[in-house]
């Protein structure tokens, strides 16, 4: 019994959130549709779509960096 009022004391704290699917599919809607294909031979798009990934990530996280990589002779940002 003990343990049912510490565990209901304890849920009661915890809020539950649900998706909201529109801001999902605003969010897909700018990484997939763009208007040249994603792949290493249009590093702007690739650029666009990280910088897009990286200003949502920053709202919501409390430190968001690029991580950059190389990939014969290129440099990615992620």
């Amino acid at each position: 019994m003990k343990l049912l009022l510490i565990s209901i004391f304890f849920l009661q704290g915890l809020k539950i959130y649900s998706a909201d699917t529109t801001l999902i599919n605003l969010h897909f809607d700018n990484i997939i549709n763009t208007d040249k294909p994603r792949n290493f031979e249009n590093t702007d798009v690739l650029d666009k779509v990280a910088a897009y990934i990286f200003s949502v990530f920053e709202k919501y996280g409390d430190s968001t960096v690029y991580q950059n990589y190389k990939a014969e002779g290129k440099i990615y940002k992620m």
